[in-house]
């Protein structure tokens, strides 16, 4: 896992992008291959958008041009995923329900993705210390080694 808090975010990106792959009609069939990837996608969605939000996204919001628009941007891609995410749970898998709700967090995801790698990914090498965008990779990977932790206790009550 990379240190730097640009170079994570990446990394994360492609992986976003690989699991929604793996859920085109024309990629999976079976059900509990959709399943795994779906929960492996949705998982990491949830929490790349947590770490967004409290971690990467306040130090580049803070210097990068046009804020606002930035800022609203980012909270539309955001709302519109975990709404997503949500409604997935109401569907089968591979239902038309279900593919609905894929592809609109997909929609979403690719928007998010896209807007990050192509301005704000450079505002972060640019406006922030190498040092300083190791600590936040530092934090980042954190964050996200809790909420893992957090899960898996949850699934230990659940059972």
């Amino acid at each position: 896992m990379p240190d730097d808090i640009a170079d994570l975010i990446r990394t994360e990106h492609e992986r976003i992008r690989e699991l929604f792959t793996l859920l085109r009609p024309e990629e999976a069939h079976d059900p509990d291959a959709l399943r795994q990837a779906w929960t492996e996608v949705a998982d990491l969605l949830q929490v790349h958008l947590d770490a967004a939000e409290e971690i990467g996204c306040p130090p580049v919001l803070a210097r990068a041009d046009s804020i606002p628009r930035r800022r609203a941007e980012m909270t539309a891609d955001h709302g519109d995923i975990r709404d997503a995410v949500y409604a997935a749970r109401f569907h089968p898998v591979a239902s038309r329900g279900w593919r609905l709700a894929v592809g609109t967090a997909q929609a979403a995801a690719m928007r998010h993705i896209d807007l990050f790698d192509t301005t704000l990914l450079d505002q972060i090498r640019h406006h922030l210390s190498q040092r300083a965008r190791k600590e936040l990779g530092r934090q980042w990977r954190a964050f996200a080694v809790a909420r893992a932790l957090d899960a898996g206790e949850e699934r230990e009550h659940d059972d």
